[in-house]
């Protein structure tokens, strides 16, 4: 069987299948969000969760991988008002964690983020998925490119092209 396996495998290609996508960015998601039905929220600061609720990858059954994860946790931090990121925002939140495949989201635990909170629902809630989703890590940079994009001024993607 095994031996089967390789044949076939050296005769479709011979190279491991891999996840293609870009990382999402700040600007481009932004401009998606907005145009969207959806009601979001702006929000900066720390997701806590317990990271052991996050999906594992089981490699020798890939198919056991689950699509989607609902992680709970509690989030810390500020939303956004006109003048920056400056009301305090504390929530319970769920982080939808996607797996594309073999592949799926992460999020770090007590690291600071950037993030889009769906408010459409009972309680809020963050896309995950392999290739960044709702969520971005925090930087000066970030936090000043989306408040442009807020405040209506230019909201120019840094991704180059």
């Amino acid at each position: 069987m095994r031996y089967l396996i390789f044949c076939l495998s050296l005769a479709y290609g011979g190279t491991a299948q891999a996840l293609s996508c870009l990382p999402t960015d700040v600007a481009e998601t932004y401009k998606n969000l907005a145009e969207s039905e959806t009601r979001y929220t702006l929000v900066v600061g720390k997701f806590d969760f317990d990271k052991t609720k996050l999906p594992q990858t089981d490699f020798d059954n890939q198919t056991n991988t689950p699509d989607l994860t609902e992680v709970a946790a509690r989030f810390l931090g500020r939303s956004i008002q006109k003048n920056g990121f400056t009301k305090r925002y504390e929530r319970h939140v769920t982080l939808n964690v996607h797996c594309f495949g073999p592949w799926c989201g992460g999020i770090e635990s007590r690291q600071p983020w950037v993030a889009f909170l769906n408010i459409d629902g009972d309680q809020p809630t963050v896309e995950v998925t392999p290739c960044g989703g709702d969520l971005f890590p925090y930087s000066e940079e970030t936090e000043a490119q989306v408040l442009a994009c807020f405040r209506g001024e230019p909201c120019v993607s840094k991704r180059r092209r």
